[in-house]
């Protein structure tokens, strides 16, 4: 049995710390850009190589347990949550 060290972290709590350090260099890109243009093109050239950083901040903390206990209700609405935001997207653009 393990000890316990604290209260356990809901999702929320997890997901708003995991979100901050996902964006924050962006954030900070798209000022330093903004107000500087060679700042601009500087990071421009820096995207590309910084895509799976983010990609890896936000998949850390994903747990396949819950994946698992969401079923095939979890993997629908999963699904249909890509297919609307995707059309929209698509739209949009």
């Amino acid at each position: 049995m393990k000890a316990s060290t604290g209260p356990a972290k809901s999702g929320i709590e997890r997901f708003g710390k995991t979100s901050l350090t996902a964006t924050l260099p962006l954030l900070v890109g798209i000022t330093l850009g903004n107000l500087d243009p060679a700042c601009r093109t500087f990071f421009g050239k820096a995207t590309p190589p910084l895509i799976p950083f983010f990609a890896f901040a936000l998949g850390s903390t994903l747990d396949l347990h819950k994946v698992v206990e969401a079923s095939l209700l979890g993997v629908g609405l999963g699904l249909g949550v890509v297919a609307f935001s995707g059309l929209a997207l698509f739209m949009a653009h």
